[in-house]
């Protein structure tokens, strides 16, 4: 409950409260459509996650702020290329290079997107093999979106249309049907 957070974090001014306040703030700004409190919640979450720092407060950040520039329309080819010299190691999953890939296919770049997909989807045995965790969904969900603006653009090889029955099945396979981006990044909507 987005409230509760809001009024703990009045009550007792602590940092990691109050940018959990403001994460969760910019994730339902982000989902309704408001960008301008979104990106004025990112920016108090990034304050604030800046004084107990943390690899997690600097990727939900981060991982914000694209979710933002994307549905303002402000992501470019150039803006991809940034993310993607800065873009925050992958663990396990590798979430952050499917996101750019993602990213690149919205831009237009199927070409950069297909070869930077291409190679994750080999190594996994077209996602198959993602193990399980709170990326493995997500991961999933960019990867379809990939896909799609492959076939959509023209640049889908018949390997592509493959993994995409493939990350298809596994989609459909998992009981819910909303994704979420991290925690609490975004809130990507039906699967």
């Amino acid at each position: 409950d987005t409230n509760a957070y809001e009024a703990l974090a009045a009550a007792t001014g602590s940092p990691v409260q109050r940018y959990i306040a403001a994460t969760l703030g910019a994730l339902w700004n982000l989902h309704d459509g408001q960008f301008d409190d979104a990106a004025e919640a990112v920016g108090v979450a990034e304050r604030f996650g800046c004084e107990f720092g943390g690899t997690t407060a600097r990727q939900v950040v981060a991982g914000q702020r694209v979710v933002l520039a994307r549905e303002c329309g402000a992501m470019s080819p150039q803006l991809v290329a940034q993310i993607d010299a800065h873009r925050p190691a992958d663990g396990r999953i590798p979430l952050w290079s499917i996101a750019v890939a993602w990213l690149q296919a919205d831009c237009g770049l199927g070409t950069a997107a297909g070869g930077r997909l291409r190679p994750i989807a080999a190594q996994t045995g077209d996602f198959r093999a993602l193990p399980r965790g709170p990326h493995r969904i997500v991961a999933l969900a960019f990867a379809a979106e990939t896909l799609f603006r492959l076939e959509r653009t023209g640049d889908a090889t018949p390997d592509d249309r493959l993994t995409a029955q493939r990350v298809a099945a596994l989609l459909g396979a998992h009981p819910d049907r909303q994704v979420l981006l991290g925690w609490p990044v975004a809130h990507l909507r039906p699967t």
